[in-house]
């Protein structure tokens, strides 16, 4: 079986982490990757295998224009690749896939709810349209990793469900070390892109709240964004430098996370949160707002509030600050939930017999 897999650009978020997973670790296909844009932010060594091939350059791109001349592009490839499959991971590239009119076997993997248009008025209508057109003229299947996509998708497509499979994200974050029993502060982490989305602006009042009660207290922020310049001067301006860190993407973050005590995740919306499931991995309670995709994770071993509230979301680390039972049974369980229902290996095993047997049913 060949499988091309059809993403925008390689940028280091998690769905495209996803791809890359499953294009490295899928036996029962080989899998090209086609990025429309020709970044790559993932240097590891395991994704170093996966035959990666672009359409443009990023200085070349140009929304929506770029679609003609790249869809061209496109088809010229899959002639050449002649797949089996492909499968489609994020919005704009599936009007792209629609747009080379090459016949084959599509499959549509929405990782996110910004995958079903969130534009609005007439152009949420017509983006929605299109959509729909291009769902039906490809003939495409849906996968998503959550049941609340799955309805999510299936009101928006307008279809009946029966050709939308639900397969949870997996994750593995390898052996981690023992941890630091002697280390004096109390360490709090977040990891994703840094953006409004992902809300680590509102992590500032709840440190200045928890700094009254927790002067040791430490919040360390992994990874990069468009809001980091911005975060930067705001810990300056709220006199946080001593206690908020950001430490930009890291080789070592489960490691980080390993040596942390909570794990914050302040979104506004999820499809499936790789890196909660990544702090569950590493046996951290999970403090954060009660949205779609992290309720589907989070169950006894963590607190949800609702979205905006964080007077509420720093009551409940206080709680876990000073009941350190409380905290260890939720870590318990955090590490219980994701080894049984979020492992990379399961995830795996799931795409192989639904990928075999997509194919099959085509025979």
């Amino acid at each position: 079986m060949k499988s091309v897999f059809l993403v925008h650009s390689l940028r280091k978020g998690g769905a495209e982490r996803l791809l890359l997973e499953l294009a490295s670790n899928l036996s029962c296909t080989s899998v090209t990757v086609i990025s429309w844009l020709d970044n790559n932010e993932f240097l590891e060594e395991e994704y170093q295998r996966v035959e990666v091939l672009s359409l443009i350059k990023g200085k070349d791109y140009k929304w929506p224009f770029s679609l003609f001349t790249s869809s061209k592009k496109l088809r010229h490839h899959l002639d050449l690749l002649s797949p089996d499959k492909v499968i489609v991971f994020s919005h704009s590239v599936f009007w792209l896939a629609y747009l080379s009119k090459y016949k084959t076997k599509y499959i549509y993997s929405i990782q996110g709810f910004s995958q079903l248009s969130i534009s609005r008025g007439y152009k949420k209508l017509l983006y929605r349209m299109i959509d729909i057109l291009a769902l039906r003229n490809l003939k495409s299947s849906i996968l998503v990793p959550t049941k609340e996509l799955y309805e999510e998708s299936k009101k928006y497509f307008a279809i009946n469900g029966k050709d939308i499979k639900t397969i949870p994200n997996g994750v593995e974050v390898g052996p981690l070390g023992s941890k630091d029993l002697e280390r004096e502060e109390i360490a709090i982490t977040m990891l994703g892109t840094v953006s409004e989305h992902k809300g680590q602006h509102l992590a500032l009042d709840i440190i200045k709240r928890l700094k009254e009660k927790t002067p040791n207290i430490i919040l360390n922020i992994i990874g990069e964004g468009s809001m980091k310049e911005d975060l930067i001067n705001l810990i300056e301006l709220n006199n946080l430098t001593k206690n908020i860190f950001l430490l930009g993407r890291r080789e070592d973050a489960f490691e980080l996370m390993n040596q942390s005590d909570i794990f914050l995740h302040l979104s506004r919306s999820e499809g499936m949160p790789l890196s909660v499931i990544e702090a569950m991995m590493c046996s951290l309670p999970i403090v954060a707002f009660n949205v779609s995709g992290v309720r589907d994770v989070v169950k006894d071993n963590g607190f949800l509030s609702e979205y905006g509230n964080t007077e509420n979301i720093a009551a409940n680390i206080y709680e876990l600050i000073k009941d350190e039972e409380l905290r260890k049974d939720m870590s318990r369980l955090s590490r219980e939930i994701a080894t049984k229902n979020f492992g990379k290996k399961k995830m795996i095993a799931s795409y192989e017999a639904y990928l075999q047997r997509s194919i099959e049913s085509n025979n």
